[in-house]
């Protein structure tokens, strides 16, 4: 059995380029969510909706991930 470096390479480069995108955008959204709070302000209705997009394109990021993954999805 060989190994195709090449691939595994795209692989891994793939992998670690979408786990730096999925934390930042979670941490946009954690941001958006808490904007104001160390002033004493609850975040408004734009930036709770901006936050809540960024926790939804997270979890469809997820949820694609685990179709790519299960073959029983597929």
């Amino acid at each position: 059995m060989t190994i195709d470096w090449m691939s595994l390479l795209v692989v891994a480069g793939v992998t670690v380029a979408v786990a730096a995108a999925v934390v930042g955008i979670f941490s946009l959204g954690l941001a958006a969510l808490s904007a104001g709070a160390d002033h004493g302000h609850r975040p408004d209705g734009l930036e709770r909706a901006a936050a809540f997009a960024c926790f939804a394109a997270v979890a469809l990021i997820v949820l694609f991930g685990l179709y790519l993954i299960i073959p029983q999805f597929h």
